[in-house]
């Protein structure tokens, strides 16, 4: 009977692992629906299927995400499924921390800290990939709001019911079908009777202007800029006669920009500053009920990512830090009576909702929190009823790793997600050299996971993350450094080269060597290539082989969106930089072939090849072809064998789905891969097929309502 038993046990064991690895790929297969499609509602019958396996990990992970997706929906099954995975799987720690947390963000009525309040939901799929305007005002009683409309505006300001669903355009655009006209958020006065609003006309010249209510009304300019700097309005003055804006400025026309708080007369445009801020980059900025008080959030000191919040006099002569911490300290609105500012703070961790008394300009005591795990939320203020209005976000945006077949150009599977569930905004990710690990810039919202080895990510922060593509370990190395650009490889895999933005912002930027054994950080060039210089260093950039070049595309700040451009290689020994490519317009990648023989750019719709000098410029994808009169192209990339280009083609329909399409080097009729999602972008080649991209938005917003918070702190006094 022994080896009977023997053959049972093992047919068992066989039988289990099969079904482990049948959740496993059903897992992945949803996640992609989820997050690469964007199709909620199959996603979910995904995830049923895998719930329903008996997998017990795998089932609890499919539980939280399916929860996510009825969350987005404004389903309140999200709360009984977060609900159940506390209950049933008390084993999987990880996941139900993560339950709990989001419990407690839809004001879980069994959290004595969030009591009372309750949250609804606005507005919310205005646009095509879910959002609605990420600037918007709502009316003081809360009923409507203003914002720029580019569905059925094209770029025109409207309002929308938020009762009725109904959108009026103003009609404000002296040429409606001129897309490079448009506007900024406008502001209503008090007495709704006027708006202010930031005017943007064809070319780089911008207004602002002031225009009545009523129907037909044509906009009177108070402020005219030629130079791409623009003045947006912040708030009105109790009697409507003067403006709170904020400017951005240049000195002689070139970047840095220095940000500058001032008011603006309604009578005749002169503006009178309050405060220039250069470093500080202001976030919410927000005049109190009396019009006696500004708050604003902004960066505590130069060189840190911790942010504080500010309170000085109306006219600039005083000023006070109301709120700071190691940390976050964001978004400031006040109080309907002006005795509170709320904000959001990740004092606690995870990022919470605050609020802290105030009198005379001054903190009264210690900030309060009033609710738990709000994430990142961005309020936008009360309205006349006591509600509090905010955006939520709700988009997601990963980086992910595919395998294409040499000979098709086919995936070979199914798109990986690369950053674990706890990241919400992760992108601009590069192979290793060996194509055994891949490293990516992350954006973290919750706790860090056990998982994640290294040091601790603080909500918020910017962290570099290299992954094990095998074992799916992470190591993350947090620092306070504003990247904007994918890590490169050191040729021995050993080491990453950083590329961050100097401060003050707008400063030029900086290359850093991140030692991956001992997590240190080393400074290696300053201000190479400085944005105060025509030629500025943007998009794509990638390491030669031997590590002491790198090729990035340049273009110029100061002329129009569309050029000129090119690709400079700076000497990393040296910091010589030189240019090896000019074009007639914008450069938006550029990618170096294997051998470190060619050059591949995208610029103005078209993809071209050239030796790594410069020389010998031919077009692979032209302007010309038939299909390329579809959509522009964007990102590049190599094959891993060198005999083909990968590009992005940009979807015809805005907000639609982006395609990875092929082109031999030595050119030919492009192919499509069959690879789509939306917001394809940063494509970056590896060995042995393999291809890492970023897909979706971390920006998606719905604009959701709080009730019930003035009462909490009513009680307080």
């Amino acid at each position: 009977m022994r080896p009977i038993l023997i053959a049972v046990v093992a047919t068992v064991l066989a039988t289990g692992a099969d079904k482990a690895q049948d959740a496993e790929r059903m897992l992945k297969a949803a996640m992609n629906t989820e997050l690469v499609d964007g199709n909620l509602k199959i996603a979910i019958e995904q995830y049923k299927k895998v719930a329903q396996s008996g997998v017990r990990p795998l089932a609890a992970q499919a539980l939280l995400h399916m929860a996510g997706c009825y969350q987005k929906l404004g389903d309140a099954e999200s709360s009984r499924l977060y609900e159940r995975i506390v209950r049933e799987f008390a084993d999987q720690r990880d996941i139900v921390t993560q339950a709990k947390a989001r419990l407690a963000s839809l004001s879980d009525p069994t959290s004595g800290k969030v009591a009372g309040i309750t949250a609804r939901q606005l507005w919310t799929g205005y646009y095509k990939n879910g959002s609605v305007p990420p600037d918007l005002a709502p009316s003081a009683d809360g009923r409507s709001v203003l914002f720029v409309d580019w569905n059925t505006g094209n770029g025109d300001l409207a309002t929308r019911d938020l009762v009725s669903g109904e959108v009026k355009v103003l009609g404000l655009k002296a040429s409606p079908a001129d897309s490079k006209e448009s506007f900024e958020l406008g502001l209503y006065s008090p007495d709704e009777k006027q708006l202010a609003l930031t005017h943007f006309h064809p070319g780089r010249s911008s207004t602002f202007d002031v225009v009545s209510a009523q129907p037909g009304a044509k906009p009177r300019v108070l402020i005219t800029r030629k130079d791409g700097t623009d003045v947006h309005p912040l708030a009105w003055s109790a009697d409507g006669k003067s403006i709170l804006t904020i400017t951005w400025e240049m000195a002689s026309g070139k970047p840095p920009l220095t940000s500058r708080i001032a008011w603006v007369s309604v009578a005749d445009g002169t503006m009178r500053t309050v405060k220039a801020l250069q470093w500080n980059e202001p976030g919410n900025i927000r005049l109190s009920p009396d019009g006696r008080y500004i708050a604003y959030d902004g960066l505590g000191r130069q060189g840190s990512s911790d942010r504080s919040i500010f309170i000085m006099a109306a006219d600039g002569s005083s000023e006070t830090t109301v709120a700071q911490s190691p940390g976050i300290n964001r978004s400031p609105v006040w109080t309907p009576d002006g005795r509170h500012l709320v904000f959001i703070s990740n004092r606690t961790r995870n990022f919470g909702l605050y609020a802290i008394a105030v009198q005379g300009g001054k903190a009264q005591g210690a900030p309060r929190l009033l609710k738990p795990n709000v994430g990142h939320i961005r309020l936008s203020g009360f309205v006349r009823s006591g509600a509090l209005y905010y955006l939520q976000p709700t988009g997601e945006q990963n980086v992910y790793r595919v395998e294409l077949d040499p000979a098709s150009g086919k995936p070979v599977d199914t798109a990986v997600p690369l950053g674990s569930t706890y990241a919400t905004d992760n992108s601009m990710s590069a192979l290793s050299p060996d194509g055994k690990r891949v490293a990516y810039l992350a954006t973290r919202e919750s706790s860090t996971p056990p998982s994640l080895e290294g040091v601790l990510v603080d909500p918020g922060t910017l962290a570099v993350v290299v992954k094990s593509v095998d074992s799916g370990i992470e190591k993350s190395y947090a620092n306070d450094l504003t990247m904007s650009w994918a890590p490169m490889w050191y040729p021995g895999g050993d080491a990453l080269l950083l590329t961050a933005r100097r401060q003050p912002a707008g400063g030029g930027q900086t290359f850093y060597k991140l030692d991956l054994d001992s997590g240190r950080i080393a400074r290696l060039l300053e201000n190479t290539v400085n944005w105060t210089q025509p030629g500025a260093a943007r998009g794509q950039r990638e390491m030669s082989a031997d590590g002491q070049k790198v090729y990035l595309s340049v273009n110029n700040w100061n002329e129009d969106l569309r050029g000129p451009g090119g690709v400079a290689v700076v000497n990393l020994a040296t910091g010589e930089t030189k240019r090896v490519y000019q074009a007639d317009g914008e450069v938006q990648a550029v990618s170096l072939s294997p051998d470190n023989r060619s050059l591949a750019v995208t610029t103005m719709g078209k993809v071209v090849v050239m030796n790594a000098d410069g020389s010998n410029l031919r077009t692979v994808v032209g302007e010309s072809r038939p299909e390329n009169n579809l959509a522009g192209v964007s990102g590049v990339a190599w094959s891993s064998d060198g005999r083909y280009i990968l590009f992005v083609r940009r979807s015809v329909d805005n907000g639609g789905p982006m395609s990875l399409w092929r082109v031999a080097a030595t050119g030919g009729e492009p192919s499509d891969t069959g690879i789509r999602a939306p917001g394809l972008r940063e494509i970056r080649g590896g060995p042995n097929g393999a291809l890492t991209y970023t897909a979706g938005f971390s920006w998606s917003m719905e604009l959701w309502a709080m009730d019930n918070l003035l009462p909490m702190l009513t009680a307080s006094r």
